[in-house]
């Protein structure tokens, strides 16, 4: 016969249970709907250069975020600072011909803000031009993620070999 202690007691042990393996299913959802927004977001800014849309680059940053590079010339850095605007404008000239494509890519994501570090190639007219890596800072608002800052290194040297691209 059963105490009423120990009724409570499995009931309480199948209702933790339940929270044991339901909530991680749960979060694990919640967290792929994030990522999956967040490289959304960060992908817009890929079609943006590559479609010289620099409307669609706008969209996605917020309007204050800004863009440093860090490259090498003549063994010596630099660092190069830009608006998301200077940005968005620059990719918008068709005749440059710009493809950019991201490889290896990692969202990291906490509460309100995610990052996003992916390695990148970079052609200019369909010749190779360069490799590097971007890293995103994102921040979540009332309208969604917005990029805040984008981080990438410039290198000539060095860069993994990448499929060709498509005609």
């Amino acid at each position: 016969m059963k105490t009423s202690f120990t009724l409570f007691s499995e009931r309480n042990l199948l209702i933790a249970l339940a929270f044991f393996f339901v909530l991680p299913i749960q979060a694990q959802n919640t967290n792929d709907v994030q990522e999956s927004s967040i490289l959304e977001v960060v992908s817009k800014v890929f079609e943006g250069i590559n479609t010289h849309n620099g409307d669609l680059i706008r969209s996605v940053m917020a309007p204050s975020a800004i863009l440093f590079s860090s490259s090498m010339l003549n063994e010596i850095p630099r660092a190069n600072m830009s608006t998301a605007e200077q940005f968005a404008e620059g990719v918008s000239d068709p005749d440059q011909g710009f493809i950019e494509r991201m490889f290896e890519t990692e969202v990291r994501i906490r509460e309100g803000i995610a990052t996003v570090w992916t390695q990148y190639d970079f052609h200019i007219n369909k010749r190779f031009s360069h490799c590097g890596v971007d890293t995103f800072s994102l921040i979540r608002s009332a309208e969604g993620w917005k990029i805040v800052s984008l981080i990438y290194t410039v290198e000539n040297e060095g860069c993994p070999e990448r499929p060709a691209l498509e005609d």
